[in-house]
């Protein structure tokens, strides 16, 4: 069964770490685990690992830190069973370091889906602020913005229309991005505030203030189309 996204809170079971998007833009520190001499291609109802055995090697302990995209739909059985479960980019693979060197060619020869552990991080090495941009078909009346480099994840948008903040709904279950509103209704002004996983304002409740952009004419037809903000500590009237 391929469960719809975002997916009901009766399904809690089924949705796993991903939470509906919530912790998508996170960041996760990932170390390699045991290598399988078996089969371990993830086919429903049939054990991980068949007809070998789970062993360590020169792999083991190698660490990468890595972003949180989306979450894995696909029919591995790993994906539909495994809360836990990353599904990890395949250009990562042979980025993973230990003792302070790539390992260069886990892939393929030494991946054969292995075992991970992995754990939430801070964004390493953080400076700046985040970064904002408008999706693709935004328009006024549908602005669906983007949120992204985050030191610690996003659990909400809140938006200052008609003298008050009001909460953002997700874009379906895109975690990063969210429908937002004008600083009046179908305005092409914006005073957004973020919250991060802990469910704090980022930046002291810092208030990012933005235009529709001027490229976007009504519509963006960009995928994506960044906008310049400035801050402030309040909303402005």
């Amino acid at each position: 069964t391929f469960y719809n996204r975002p997916m009901a809170p009766s399904l809690a079971d089924k949705m796993g770490m991903w939470n509906n998007g919530h912790n998508c833009g996170r960041w996760v520190q990932v170390t390699i685990g045991d290598y399988c001499t078996g089969v371990n291609d993830g086919a429903m109802n049939l054990p991980f690992c068949r007809d070998g055995a789970w062993t360590t090697d020169a792999y083991n302990n190698a660490t990468l830190n890595m972003i949180v995209a989306d979450s894995c739909g696909d029919g591995n059985a790993w994906c539909r069973d495994d809360p836990y479960h990353l599904d990890l980019a395949k250009d990562a693979l042979n980025r993973f370091v230990k003792n302070g060197t790539a390992v260069g060619d886990m892939d393929p020869a030494h991946w054969n889906n292995r075992h991970i552990s992995w754990k939430f991080i801070p964004a390493p090495d953080y400076t700046g602020d985040i970064q904002l941009g408008f999706l693709q078909s935004a328009q006024p009346y549908w602005p669906a913005i983007s949120v992204s480099r985050l030191a610690n994840g996003i659990h909400g948008v809140e938006y200052y229309q008609d003298g008050t903040w009001k909460s953002a709904v997700m874009n379906g279950d895109m975690g990063q991005s969210y429908i937002i509103g004008g600083t009046v209704e179908a305005g092409t002004q914006f005073q957004i505030r973020v919250r991060d996983v802990n469910d704090q304002l980022i930046n002291d409740g810092r208030v990012y203030a933005f235009a529709f952009p001027a490229s976007c004419a009504t519509n963006c037809n960009g995928a994506y189309t960044k906008v310049a903000y400035t801050t402030s500590t309040a909303p402005v009237s």
